[in-house]
């Protein structure tokens, strides 16, 4: 068992700890975000984070605060896979339909404004090729 292999047994381990413990308490918003932030890492399971994040927004008793907190990390999250900036933007847009006119609708707007910014920074920057030149002097 080489020391790579460690951290995800750990988050393994981890896993199916939380996984028992919210059977028991499935309303436990803490463990839950544990766990869809071990499925991100080490496991590298978005969907599965997806997964628990959205049922972290579904919370009916949840304060707005912690809503509009879950649903900017599950664009965060959508960020990060390869084909999330749709998917992230649609995010946002739930904060601003869901919260119209509040300031968590407007921060949302600005970051829609900005998603493109954000891709572009994380892309590798493109090289740009030089010709061979002749000195002709």
């Amino acid at each position: 068992l080489g020391a790579s292999a460690l951290p995800a047994a750990d988050g393994e381990l981890r896993v199916r700890e939380l996984l028992l413990h919210l059977e028991q308490f499935p309303d436990d918003w803490e463990s839950r975000e544990q766990l869809a932030r071990l499925y991100v890492d080490p496991l590298n399971r978005l969907d599965l984070a997806f997964d628990q994040m959205e049922r972290l927004i579904s919370q009916t008793s949840a304060a707005s605060k912690h809503v509009v907190r879950w649903l900017n990390e599950l664009a965060d999250l959508q960020l990060k896979a390869a084909d999330g900036t749709g998917a992230a933007k649609l995010t946002l847009e739930r904060i601003v339909a869901r919260f119209p006119g509040t300031p968590w609708a407007e921060q949302a707007e600005a970051r829609i404004r900005h998603l493109a910014w954000d891709r572009r920074g994380k892309e590798a920057p493109r090289t740009l090729r030089l010709g061979s030149y002749e000195q002709n002097i």
